[in-house]
C-alpha cells in the first residue's frame, strides 16, 4: 500500500509523528556569543511548527570548542537551557515534535570563533579546503570527555522539554570525522579500519540512549553517504556504519544530501539512487529503522516520490522559511511561493541573520521563477559569448541557441581542480541539465556554489541576448551603484512607562570592545563610577597587533629609534591629508607609554626576545612579540617607496587575556557596572550636554535609563555589516563586492558593527567626518585574506595573462590595484627558487620575508614564516598550483597561455637586466621564473574588516556638532572616532588599528572624567 505523506510515522520510542515531513535543521545564525539563542527563535520555529510532523532545530555544538558559525547555538552549558526551552515549547504548543539536532565541530571550527584556540579533531590533518586551519590531535581522556558531552548536552535537551535529539554525523563534522579514513589518521582504539573507525560514532550514540528517557523520547542520526576526499568514506563504509548504529537501536537514521534522490557523488557515472543501493544490500535489522530523506525538496510531488522510493519520511527545508505553512498548503492544494524577499523577513518571523545566509539563494529561485515565465520566449538562433570570473580564472561560455531554446553549452576556461570540493564537476553537469531541460532553472552543484550560480546567470544573459529581452532579473555579483536610501531613519522614542530602571553613574562607556574596556580602566582609575553598556555577551576583541612607537619595550628590543614625527607626516600622507595631525601626533608620541599600562594589566604576560623566540609551556597562552625581529637581512623601510616601520607587537595566541585582564582589572579595582546584552537606543541631552543614554535589556525587552553627570564616551565600532551605511559612504565596496569580514556576534545573533554610534551621535547633532577608510588590504590567497604566500611580490598577472603593476607594494594598493582589472582577478606566480627569495621582500603586512624549516617551540603563528612543508601542503589541499612547467601552471591556472607566456618572458627579460622598464618594481625583487617546479595561486578581492568613518573628533577625544563647536558630555574612542584615517587605512603600521583605539580609549576616559 502506497504511503502518503499524511500518513503517521510511529517510531521505537514509542513516539508517533503525525505525519511524513519533518522540517529540516537550517542554522540561523540567531545565538550571542554565549551561544543562548535570541528571542527571536520561539517565533521563527513556532511559525513554521503544526505543519511538519516534526521539527529539527538546527545544530546546537555540545563543547564550547566544537562552534562552527558565528550566531551558532549552544547547550553545553546549563544557562542556555531556557531559551531553547521556549524555543521547544513554541514547537510543541502548535503540534509537532520538536528535535534538537546535536553537534562538535571538530576541524570544521575556526580559531576566530574559539577565541583564537586551535580546533580539534581525531588527527591533526587539516580539512581539504582554503584557509583550513591543522587540528590538534584529541588525546584519548579528550574524547571520553566529547562523548560524555554529547550524553550531557543531550540530558540538557530533554530538560529544555525537547521530544528527541539527532546526532549529527554528517557534513563533515567531527562525529562523521572519527569515521572518515581522511580525517582519522589514529593508530589507537579510535582508529585504523572502519570498525576501529565506528567506534566513535556508536559510543556517542550509547552514552545519548543512556542520558535520556527510553520509552518517548525520539533518538535519530544524521550521515553523509560519501566523501569525495582521498581516502575518504565510500557507501560500502557508510552501509557498514549504518548496521552498527541499526544494530544499537536508535529511532530514524537522516541521509544528508544534496538532492532527494541522490546519486554516488564518488562514481557519478552510476545512475543507481543511494536510497536504491541501501535497499539492496542492507540488513532486516537496518530495513526496520525509519530512512528520513532530504535535498532540495519544493513540491508535494517530491515528498511523494521520496516516500514511493523507500523513504520512511522527508524532511523539507528552505521552502519552509519561504512557507511556513507550507504542509497545509500543499496539503489543501493551494499554491506555494517559492523565494521572498528581504521585505517579507518581519513578517514571516525570519531573523535578519538567516536573510543573510539565504539572501543569494533566494535571489536566485526569483531568477529561476522569472526565467520559466520567459519560456515563451521568440529566440535569434546564433552563437552567444557571455564570460565571468572564477576560481582560477576567466569563464566563457559559449551558449548556441536554436530557435526553440538552448542547443549546447559549451565552457572555455575551466580546469578539472577548479572545483575539487564539489561533488559532481560543474562545468559538465550542470550544461547537461540545462540543455536537457531547456532551461536555467537547474539545482546548483553543491561544493560550486559560486560557480554554479554565475554559469546560471551567464546563460541567462545569453538567452535574453538571443530573445532581444533585457537580462531576467539576474543578481549581479557587482551591483551598479544606486542612490543611496536614508541610513539614519527616527530617533527612537522611549515612554516612561518602557523604563524599568534609572541608574546614575559619573561615566558611561557604550561599547566593551578595546576602546570601551581601556575607556573603562582609565575613567575607573581616575575614581569614576563607571557604567558599561554592551549588546554581546561579554567584551569582544579579536587578533592581537598593536603598533608601538619607542618605550620602555622597543628599548629592550633596541627598536626605539622611530621619529614620531615621520611616522605622523607618513601617515598624513597615506590618508591624503584629510585627517587631523593632532590626533596621530599625540598618539605618535605617547602611545608606548599607555601601552604599558595596557599590558601591566597582566603582570605574568611573557615577553619574548624576538618574534620567533621558543615560548616556555607554562606561557603558552599569552605572550608577546616584536615582529620582524629581527628583520630580514635585505629590509630597510627608509629606502622603501611604502614603508612598513618596524614597531609592531603581536599579542599570542590572541590578545584576549591581555585584554580581559584590563576589564578584571577595572572591575576588582574600580566602581565598574557592566551591562552586558545591552543596546544603547538614544543618547539623553540636557541642552546641548550629553548627559546619559537609554539602552534596551534584549532579554526582557524593557530599558534602562543610565544618567552620567561626567559624560558619556561612544566606543561602539566601525559600520561595515550595515550595508546602507556602507552603500552611502563607500559604495565602491559593495560595486566591488567585497563582502564584510566581522565575526563578533551580539546577544541577538547580529553583527556587532553595524553603525550605532554613527546613528546616535547623529541624532544627538553630532558631524560625522567626510572620506571614509575602508580597510581592505588585500593578504593574498584566493579570498585576499591570507594564503600560504601572501601577498608576497613575485609576477602577478591578470585574467588575460598580462603584467599590470609594480607588485612591490603593500596589501591596500595590491587591492586597488586588483579591482582594476578584467574580472578583478590576478595570478601570482613564483618558481621553486622561492626560499632564496623571500629574504629580499618586504617586511610588510601580509608578506613572506623569512624562510625556515624549524617551528619554535609553541610559537608557530608568525605568517612572515614559510617551510617548504608549508608550501607542500597548500598545494596538496589545492590552495596553491604546483606545475612542473610554466605551460602546464598556465593550464592549471585557467591563464590564456600564449600571453602569459609572452608575459613571462618579457618578465624574464627584465629580471635578468636588473632594471624593471615597465613599471619599476625594485631590482632586488625582480626574480626571473625559471627553476621548476612553479607555482601559481589565483587571487580574487579580498574583505573588508572595517569601515573606519566616525564622528568629528579630536586629539582629546571630543565631538563637534554641525558648527564643529564641542558637543559637551560626548567623547568617543575607536573606530567611531573620526578623522584618523580618511580615503583609505594606511598600511605602514601593521597594528595601528588596535594602537589608536587602546591610545584614545585611555585619553577619553581621562578627560570625560576631568571635563576636558
Amino acid at each position: 500500500m502506497a504511503i502518503s505523506l499524511t500518513d503517521p510515522l510511529r517510531l521505537r520510542c514509542g513516539v508517533e509523528l503525525p505525519n511524513r515531513v519533518l522540517m529540516a535543521p537550517m542554522t540561523t545564525l540567531n545565538a550571542g556569543h554565549d551561544g543562548i539563542c535570541s528571542d527571536e527563535l520561539p517565533r521563527y520555529y513556532g511559525m513554521r511548527a503544526g505543519g511538519p510532523g516534526a521539527v529539527i532545530v538546527e545544530c546546537a555544538h555540545v563543547d564550547p570548542l566544537g562552534k562552527v558559525f558565528p550566531g551558532g547555538i549552544g547547550l553545553d552549558d546549563d544557562a542556555q537551557v531556557p531559551a531553547l526551552a521556549r524555543v521547544a515549547q513554541a514547537i510543541r504548543e502548535k503540534g509537532s515534535l520538536a528535535i534538537l539536532q546535536i553537534f562538535h565541530g571538530g576541524r570544521m571550527c575556526s580559531p576566530g570563533q574559539l577565541n583564537g584556540r586551535q580546533p580539534v579533531g581525531p588527527s591533526a590533518v587539516a580539512a581539504p579546503r582554503p584557509e583550513a586551519v591543522v587540528p590538534r590531535e584529541l588525546c584519548a581522556s579528550e574524547i571520553n570527555e566529547i562523548i560524555a558531552a554529547f550524553a550531557a548536552t543531550a540530558a540538557r535537551a530533554v530538560a529544555a522539554g525537547f521530544d528527541g535529539v539527532e546526532i549529527h554525523g554528517a557534513n563533515t563534522y567531527l562525529v562523521q570525522q572519527f569515521f572518515s579514513p581522511h580525517s582519522n589518521r589514529r593508530e589507537d582504539e579510535w582508529g585504523g579500519d572502519r570498525a576501529a573507525r565506528a567506534r566513535f560514532p556508536l559510543a556517542v550514540l550509547r552514552a545519548v540512549k543512556a542520558a535520556v528517557p527510553a520509552e518517548g523520547f525520539v533518538v535519530g542520526y544524521r550521515f553523509s553517504p560519501e566523501e569525495i576526499e582521498v581516502p575518504g568514506i565510500r557507501f560500502d563504509d557508510t552501509v557498514f556504519l549504518l548496521e552498527q548504529l541499526a544494530a544499537e537501536g536508535l529511532d530514524y537514521l537522516h541521509f544528508s544530501t544534496k538532492r532527494l534522490m541522490q546519486t554516488s557523488i564518488v562514481d557519478t557515472s552510476d545512475p543507481q539512487t543511494l536510497l536504491e543501493k541501501l535497499a539492496a544490500v542492507r540488513s532486516e535489522t537496518l530495513a526496520a529503522v525509519p530512512l528520513i530523506g532530504v535535498g532540495g525538496v519544493m513540491e508535494r510531488t517530491q515528498v511523494e516520490q521520496g516516500l514511493a522510493a523507500g523513504f520512511a519520511g522527508v524532511a523539507v527545508g528552505r521552502e519552509l522559511i519561504v512557507e511556513p505553512n507550507w504542509m497545509q498548503k500543499v496539503t489543501a492544494g493551494e499554491p506555494i511561493a517559492t523565494f521572498i524577499r528581504r521585505e517579507d523577513c518581519t513578517q514571516l518571523a525570519v531573523p535578519e541573520s538567516l536573510w543573510n545566509f539565504v539572501e543569494a539563494d533566494m535571489a536566485a529561485e526569483e531568477r529561476r521563477v522569472n526565467s520559466a515565465r520567459a519560456a515563451s520566449r521568440v529566440y535569434v538562433p546564433n552563437v552567444y559569448l557571455e564570460s565571468f570570473d572564477d576560481l582560477h580564472g576567466v569563464i566563457t561560455v559559449k551558449v548556441t541557441v536554436n530557435v526553440d531554446g538552448i542547443e549546447d553549452i559549451a565552457i572555455i576556461g575551466a580546469t578539472a581542480a577548479e572545483e575539487q570540493f564539489s561533488e559532481e564537476d560543474v562545468w559538465q553537469v550542470l550544461p547537461e541539465r540545462m540543455i536537457a531541460l531547456n532551461s536555467t532553472a537547474v539545482d546548483i552543484i553543491t561544493g560550486a556554489t559560486m560557480s554554479s550560480k554565475r554559469l546560471i546567470a551567464a546563460v541567462d544573459r545569453a538567452l535574453a541576448k538571443a530573445s532581444g529581452e533585457a537580462d531576467p532579473m539576474i543578481v549581479s555579483e557587482h551591483p551598479e551603484e544606486v542612490t543611496p536610501p536614508p541610513w539614519l531613519g527616527a530617533e527612537p522614542a522611549v515612554a516612561d512607562d518602557q523604563i524599568e530602571t534609572v541608574i546614575q553613574a559619573d561615566v558611561i562607556v557604550v561599547g566593551a570592545g578595546v576602546a570601551g574596556v581601556t575607556a573603562t580602566r582609565s575613567a575607573a582609575e581616575e575614581g569614576a563610577k563607571v557604567v558599561v553598556f554592551e549588546k554581546a555577551s561579554e567584551p569582544q576583541c579579536r587578533s592581537g597587533e598593536y603598533a608601538v612607537i619607542n618605550g620602555t619595550l622597543q628599548e629592550a628590543w633596541g627598536r626605539a629609534t622611530m621619529d614620531p614625527d615621520e611616522i605622523t607626516d607618513r601617515l598624513m600622507k597615506e590618508c591624503s591629508y584629510r585627517i587631523k595631525r593632532p590626533i596621530i601626533s599625540r598618539w605618535a608620541h605617547h602611545c608606548s607609554e599607555v601601552f604599558d599600562w595596557y599590558i601591566a594589566a597582566k603582570p605574568d604576560l611573557y615577553i619574548a626576545e624576538k618574534n620567533r623566540a621558543d615560548i616556555p609551556d607554562e606561557n603558552a597562552g599569552s605572550f608577546l612579540v616584536p615582529l620582524y625581529h629581527p628583520l630580514p637581512p635585505h629590509y630597510d623601510y627608509r629606502t622603501e617607496i611604502f614603508p612598513t616601520y618596524p614597531t609592531s607587537v603581536e599579542f599570542l595566541p590572541s590578545q584576549a587575556p591581555v585584554f580581559r585582564a584590563n576589564m578584571d582589572k577595572a572591575v576588582a579595582e574600580g566602581e565598574v557596572t557592566a551591562f552586558y546584552g545591552h543596546f544603547v537606543v538614544k543618547l539623553i541631552k540636557d541642552g546641548s550636554r550629553v548627559v546619559g543614554v537609554i539602552a534596551r535589556d534584549a532579554r526582557t525587552g524593557r530599558h534602562v535609563k543610565a544618567l552620567a553627570s561626567k559624560g558619556v564616551i561612544l566606543a561602539t565600532g566601525d559600520y561595515g555589516s550595515n550595508t546602507e551605511m556602507v552603500r552611502y559612504y563607500c559604495p565602491e565596496i559593495l560595486e566591488n563586492g567585497l563582502p564584510a569580514v566581522w565575526l563578533n556576534r551580539d546577544v541577538e545573533g547580529k553583527p556587532t558593527n553595524t553603525g550605532d554610534g554613527l546613528k546616535l551621535g547623529a541624532w544627538a547633532g553630532a558631524r560625522i567626518q567626510q572620506n571614509h577608510a575602508p580597510m581592505v588590504h588585500h593578504m593574498g590567497g584566493t579570498s585576499g585574506t591570507g594564503g600560504v604566500m601572501g601577498n608576497t611580490p613575485w609576477l602577478f598577472l591578470n585574467a588575460r595573462g598580462e603584467r599590470f603593476m609594480n607588485e612591490s607594494v603593500p596589501g591596500q594598493q595590491l587591492e586597488n590595484q586588483i579591482e582594476l582589472q578584467p574580472s578583478r582577478l590576478a595570478f601570482q606566480l613564483w618558481d621553486d627558487s622561492w626560499p632564496e627569495q623571500v629574504e629580499y621582500m618586504p617586511a610588510s603586512h601580509g608578506t613572506v620575508c623569512y624562510y625556515s624549516e624549524e617551528k619554535p617551540k609553541n610559537n608557530d603563528w608568525d605568517r612572515s614564516y614559510r617551510s617548504r612543508a608549508d608550501l607542500a601542503k597548500a598545494v596538496e589541499t589545492h590552495q596553491v598550483q604546483q606545475a612542473d612547467t610554466l605551460e602546464e601552471l598556465y593550464e592549471k591556472l585557467g591563464l590564456p597561455a600564449e600571453t602569459a607566456a609572452a608575459s613571462v618572458a618579457r618578465y624574464n627579460e627584465l629580471a635578468r637586466s636588473g632594471h624593471d622598464d615597465d613599471f619599476g618594481k625594485p631590482a632586488k625583487r625582480l626574480f626571473p621564473l625559471e627553476q621548476g617546479p612553479f607555482y601559481g595561486v589565483r587571487m580574487g578581492v579580498t574583505g573588508m574588516l572595517v569601515c573606519a568613518g566616525g564622528l568629528e573628533s579630536d586629539e582629546e577625544a571630543r565631538t563637534f556638532d554641525n558648527e564643529r563647536n564641542v558637543i559637551p558630555g560626548l567623547y568617543v574612542a575607536g573606530n567611531i572616532q573620526g578623522n584618523r584615517y580618511a580615503v583609505e587605512y594606511p598600511i605602514c603600521l601593521k597594528g595601528l588599528s588596535h594602537s589608536l583605539c587602546m591610545f584614545y580609549g585611555y585619553v577619553a576616559g581621562k578627560n570625560c572624567v576631568n571635563g576636558v
